[in-house]
């Protein structure tokens, strides 16, 4: 029992006295399944009583105005950010974009802990914050991963707008953290990045040989299995052919889909897509049109999957094939292949779209605003993220006068494999 316990209010509170008799305040907050204590800083009775009563009525007023009396977690208060966001999902940003800002902040949680409560933080928390018992920053943190510094800014932007959010709407006292330094290199971007994550030439053909080998009738699998396998395949194939976004190729539905067959000489017959991009399902908000190669993967899909209509990428035509499972296909077919461990570990289905690229510019030698118009983005975005491609095409140049080069192009697209 405490010392000098006594109740007030009919048992709702107690008061009691500390080693040096000044009375104490405790109470339970069921809603927060813990005790709150205040010293009351008298060593008399009376007063003691009187201001643990006041003390009392001021927390319940509190508590009944939503207010959390230890804070709000940082898992929780992310929580109503991301609730917040959903909302938006197809009127101002796309599921892509919402899937982004919640990696972002799952990485913000890990830094600073999902239990701490965010009335712990204050403005230089990515500045300095202890991780694992070291004094770090985020950037450092992050950078410790692996990661760009553009990727670290990005992150950087979308914690700083949840905070703002929170605090206009009186969740939280903070609203915005110090930036720590985040160190920019010339290729510590995009540019250095995509360069690892490119397939090349010979990586990119064991992997579609794996995959057919992958979706083989030898393969002892499931009919649901198999369809799964087959769904990927051609998704990883028409991706590699479009450059699409992971959001667009997953919300492509059939009715934006058609086809041109072509003549490329010898007689020989190529089928493009046709694409429309819809406003809603694009990271840009843009609507595009565009023509790519890999018709014959769609068109063979929509044979395999017994469907013209609802969303292409997908098993019923009503549900979008899930990201997880895109990875999870894409690692099983890289696993299959040649291509060394330390290679599988830097390609990632985006791989297909900077394959794509490489493809656009150093075979079919496009420009970057034709690359820019395909793509969906800006010619200044492609060229800061595809740096390195300019490189290729000034030493191939260099290198012609050495070497025979064919440069009659008869197609400007090319048909990578089926």
């Amino acid at each position: 029992m405490l010392k000098n316990e006594t109740d007030i209010l009919g048992g709702k509170a107690i008061i009691y006295t500390n080693d040096y008799d000044v009375w104490q305040f405790r109470c339970w907050v069921a809603g927060e399944k813990q005790y709150i204590r205040k010293s009351l800083r008298t060593k008399h009775k009376e007063e003691a009583i009187e201001d643990a009563e006041n003390l009392y009525y001021e927390l319940m007023v509190q508590v009944k105005g939503g207010q959390k009396l230890f804070g709000t977690s940082v898992a929780e208060a992310i929580d109503i950010f991301l609730q917040h966001k959903r909302k938006e999902v197809g009127n101002t940003i796309v599921a892509g974009r919402f899937e982004t800002i919640k990696t972002h902040l799952r990485h913000f949680t890990s830094y600073v802990g999902e239990k701490t409560k965010t009335t712990t933080l204050t403005p230089k928390t990515l500045v300095s914050w202890i991780v694992n018992d070291e004094e770090t920053n985020y950037a450092t943190y992050r950078k410790d991963n692996g990661i760009s510094s553009q990727t670290i800014l990005n992150e950087l932007s979308t914690i700083n707008t949840c905070f703002q959010y929170l605090n206009d709407e009186g969740h939280i006292t903070l609203r915005r953290f110090q930036q720590p330094p985040v160190t920019k290199f010339k290729y510590d971007t995009n540019s250095e990045l995509v360069r690892r994550q490119t397939f090349t030439d010979e990586e990119w053909k064991e992997f579609y040989t794996a995959a057919r080998s992958f979706t083989a009738k030898k393969n002892k699998v499931s009919d649901e299995e198999m369809l799964y396998r087959q769904l990927t395949r051609h998704y990883f194939l028409f991706a590699a052919s479009s450059g699409m976004r992971s959001g667009e190729l997953r919300q492509l539905n059939w009715q934006e889909v058609s086809y041109r067959e072509v003549e490329i000489g010898g007689g020989k017959k190529l089928l493009l897509a046709a694409i429309n991009v819809l406003k809603h399902t694009t990271k840009v908000r843009q609507e595009r049109f565009f023509i790519c190669g890999g018709g014959e993967y769609l068109k063979r899909w929509s044979e395999l999957s017994k469907r013209k209509s609802g969303l292409v990428f997908s098993i019923d035509g009503e549900h979008e094939i899930h990201n997880s499972t895109i990875n999870r296909y894409f690692n099983k077919i890289l696993k299959l292949t040649d291509i060394e461990k330390q290679r599988q570990s830097q390609l990632v289905p985006y791989s297909l779209r900077h394959f794509c690229v490489t493809q656009m510019v150093l075979k079919n030698g496009l420009s970057y605003q034709q690359v820019a118009q395909a793509l969906g983005t800006s010619v200044g975005q492609v060229e800061r993220t595809y740096l390195h491609l300019n490189e290729q095409a000034m030493l191939e140049t260099a290198m012609a006068r050495y070497v025979n080069v064919d440069n009659k192009k008869t197609a400007i697209w090319t048909v990578i494999s089926s």
